[in-house]
């Protein structure tokens, strides 16, 4: 069975990471983005050339597809996934606890929930690495039934005892050292197509 996906912003950090488990999951993906930044132009060119990837020029009529949209507000202290079903339901998916490859870092801070901050001062216990959450999102594209409103935590995270059925835990996703280490290496290697924060 042939799967469609639409994603705008598909060049925002944490598009550029669902499109790409999308695609290795043999998905067809429609992307929309306006290439407005450096670090959006540097990552269209890792997936410009992959034959099940079609960057859109104009606003598709794509209603008979699932939609992915990233939101995020002014601040930056808030970033939400819209994903709109098959079936034409809206569903919204807190992300603002999760860190990956790409997301607006240096070599000892990180522009985590609007805020440039140290790594070490981070509660590596509440964080998500952008792995899972994409996988959280592949799921929730198959899922039949899906909440209105979901909120993706660490079980660790203090937020998992809450009794609230909108919230999925994502089991073991702390950000260990060794994840952390990879991310700092990834920067080192790539940094001249990071997005630039300003040091204090």
């Amino acid at each position: 069975m042939n799967k469609y996906v639409y994603v705008k912003d598909c060049f925002h950090w944490i598009g550029y990471h669902l499109v790409t488990v999308l695609l290795d999951e043999d998905w067809t993906v429609y992307g929309k983005d306006p290439l407005n930044t450096p670090d959006r132009e540097h990552l269209s060119m890792f997936l410009g050339r992959h034959s099940q990837f079609s960057l859109l020029e104009d606003e598709a009529d794509k209603d008979q597809i699932p939609l992915i949209e990233i939101r995020e507000n002014k601040d930056g202290n808030e970033v939400k996934i819209h994903l709109t079903t098959k079936q034409g339901k809206k569903v919204y998916i807190d992300c603002s606890s999760i860190v990956g490859e790409w997301m607006p870092m240096s070599s000892t801070r990180v522009l985590y929930k609007g805020k440039v901050q140290p790594w070490e001062g981070l509660k590596r216990e509440e964080i998500i690495e952008i792995g899972v959450f994409a996988e959280i999102i592949k799921t929730c594209l198959k899922a039949a039934e899906i909440p209105q409103e979901i909120c993706i935590v660490s079980r660790f995270s203090k937020k998992a005892s809450e009794q609230n059925p909108n919230i999925v835990v994502s089991i073991d996703s702390t950000l260990s050292e060794d994840i952390l280490c990879s991310l700092q290496e990834h920067h080192s290697r790539f940094n001249y197509m990071y997005p630039d924060i300003v040091e204090d």
